[in-house]
């Protein structure tokens, strides 16, 4: 099963070598440095998008506020946030290779 869209929230762990700290550079991501061993660290978000082996990963709440940012009706789409702030929030997320990181799904 391909499951394309998953909102669901993740902890990854990254070994530095793969991505470094500088790819979450963003205030909102959750970021926690390994205790156990200096080249892993951990990050707290949602997978926005897969296919294959590319992982579209965005901070916490990202889903919700694309998904909120739009009444949809059958007659009308009203737009609630402006162009400029939905393209801000897309720009936080970063686009991952699913082979170099372990993904661990929060309940």
């Amino acid at each position: 099963m391909v499951n394309i869209i998953d909102k669901n929230q993740y902890n990854l762990i990254i070994n530095k070598n793969d991505y470094s700290l500088d790819v979450f550079n963003d205030n909102e991501w959750q970021i926690e440095i390994s205790s156990k061993d200096d080249n892993v660290y951990h990050v707290k978000g949602e997978k926005l998008f897969s296919l294959s082996k590319n992982v579209l990963f965005c901070p916490s709440g990202t889903y919700d506020f694309l998904k909120d940012s739009a009444i949809y009706d059958v007659d009308n789409l009203k737009v609630k946030a402006s162009s400029q702030v939905l393209k801000n929030q897309v720009n936080k997320c970063v686009l991952l290779d699913a082979n170099k990181i372990v993904f661990h799904k929060l309940l």
